[in-house]
């Protein structure tokens, strides 16, 4: 979920918000300059976001980021989030 926050933000804004004053070698917003993938590893990250939307078990059995999540008081919005990473691949990836 991380990397495609990550992924979108950059593709919408062009930069990554960390900054880190102390030491500028760690201050992503000036460093990264391009962030790239594959069709490949869109559509892994895709399947990914939907077997945790789905709930589909994991090589556990679990998936216990769904259950973290379920229990928490801010569910609703993690699911709306969710929502929105999956429809951003979706629309890299041109498909509906």
């Amino acid at each position: 979920m991380a990397l495609t926050e990550l992924y979108l933000l950059f593709k919408t804004t062009g930069s990554l918000p960390y900054e880190n004053e102390d030491d500028e070698t760690k201050n992503l917003k000036t460093r990264v300059i391009e962030f790239i993938g594959d069709e490949k590893s869109f559509f892994f990250l895709l399947q990914y976001l939907e077997d945790i939307q789905n709930n589909v078990p994991d090589e556990d059995g679990e998936r216990e980021i769904v259950e973290l999540w379920k229990k928490s008081k801010n569910y609703d919005k993690w699911s709306e989030n969710l929502n929105a990473l999956i429809k951003g691949l979706k629309e890299e990836l041109k498909i509906s």
